[in-house]
């Protein structure tokens, strides 16, 4: 998944623990709110508001695990796929 990434593992898991302690802490904002329930399934697409290149798909999907280990992520590209501007 990230073997790939020069920086080491356990240095990405506390950055997102890091980010993920502050957006689901005791303010959270909503959008982190509907993400801790987990009762409920959720369904989300991401839009680029500029032209681009697809970057970090393998970090998504650790930031999303480290939420809720059986996370199923499908993903339309890859890394290093060109993406147009939505809209």
């Amino acid at each position: 998944m990230i073997d790939n990434i020069d920086i080491p593992k356990h240095i990405i898991n506390k950055i997102i623990e890091n980010a993920l302690a502050e957006d689901l802490g005791s303010f959270g904002d909503i959008t982190s709110k509907s993400l801790s329930n987990k009762k409920i399934k959720v369904e989300a697409s991401v839009n680029s508001n500029q032209d681009g290149i697809i970057s970090g798909l393998d970090i998504v999907e650790l930031v999303f695990k480290n939420i809720d280990a059986n996370t199923s992520i499908t993903y339309n590209l890859s890394d290093g796929d060109e993406v147009k501007k939505w809209g």
